[in-house]
């Protein structure tokens, strides 16, 4: 029985040393700001992504305004259709961790010549680079625009 406890004591522990160890990690560069926990050493300012119009908060909403008008291609019938679903939390606007934040990301393809459909659900917590605002969840570009 003592050797049972001993090893789930153990696992336990490599478990929370290993998953320190690869979200702290220094090593090598890797992009994005380490978790708060991490912070062995100070980050300097200029390591920092600078974002357009500081001094604004980033939990606020983009202002409601009029799109710029597009001109939307004929389709053909024949080429491939690629649809996008973005399920929103409802009701949670003014959340301070993610306001809009997209909860669920699905994309919908479809081909018309072969009759034939594909879905790939993208998780909301993927890391990516965000074009002009660094790395970030995938969830948040919803609220930052234009990604």
């Amino acid at each position: 029985m003592a050797y049972w406890a001993f090893a789930l004591i153990a696992a336990i522990g490599v478990f929370f040393f290993v998953r320190r160890l690869t979200a702290c990690w220094q090593l090598t560069a890797l992009p994005g700001i380490p978790p708060s926990y991490c912070a062995a050493k100070s980050i300097p300012a200029s390591d920092l992504p600078a974002f357009e119009g500081a001094g604004t908060s980033s939990n606020e909403l983009p202002s409601e305004g009029t799109a710029p008008e597009i001109e939307i291609p004929t389709w053909d019938g024949g080429s491939r259709i690629n649809i996008v679903f973005f399920g929103l939390r409802g009701g949670e606007i003014s959340r301070e961790d993610c306001p809009a934040c997209t909860d669920t990301i699905i994309l919908l393809t479809v081909d018309p010549v072969t009759k034939t459909a594909g879905m790939l659900s993208i998780p909301r917590d993927m890391w990516v680079n965000i074009p002009g605002y660094g790395y970030n969840r995938i969830n948040t570009a919803w609220t930052i625009g234009e990604a």
